[in-house]
């Protein structure tokens, strides 16, 4: 797990990340955190091989999403969805973050299942790639979320995984 990762939090709200360089841009305005006490389900990424922004939005049951948040998570498992931060085309409605332009989604075990490794979000896309280094910060971020929300998954050797709320199997 990456230990040197820092959150950013703005006063305004906005999350921003650091991956444990002194920056030149904190003030009275800014307090810094490791990103193990605090989790939001909005968080900013950049892929320093790539020099790409992304933001990750956690969907758990009962939130809304897709376009103009018209529809409504109703599965147990949560979802992770990744938003191009180039592009400021998605704003979440409850907080008022901009996401930038929606590319995918996954189920968090999913991604968290990784097992390392980058992700090719589209195929077709060469820009919509994640580098190995950041996709182990997504993995991170989404574990200890995971943790903080009592949320397990195993693989049941089938080429499936079961997800758990509280240590419940949900279906």
């Amino acid at each position: 797990m990456v230990t040197s990762m820092m959150i950013l939090i703005e006063l305004d709200g906005q999350v921003r990340y650091d991956r444990g360089r002194t920056s030149n841009t904190r003030n009275a305005n800014t307090r810094y955190c490791n990103y193990r006490r605090l989790m939001n389900k909005i968080a900013k990424f950049y892929d320093n091989e790539r020099g790409q922004p992304w933001t990750i939005r956690i969907i758990d049951t009962g939130d809304k999403y897709g376009r103009e948040d018209c529809l409504t998570h109703e599965k147990e498992e949560p979802t992770v969805e990744f938003y191009d931060a180039d592009h400021p085309f998605t704003i979440d409605a409850p907080s008022g973050t901009v996401l930038g332009q929606f590319v995918s989604r996954y189920y968090i075990s999913t991604i968290a299942d990784g097992k390392g490794g980058g992700l090719d979000l589209m195929g077709y896309e060469p820009k919509w790639k994640i580098n190995a280094l950041c996709m182990d910060n997504i993995r991170a971020y989404l574990e200890a979320f995971a943790r903080e929300n009592n949320w397990t998954w195993e693989e049941d050797g089938l080429f499936t995984t079961n997800f758990y709320r509280d240590g419940v199997l949900a279906c």
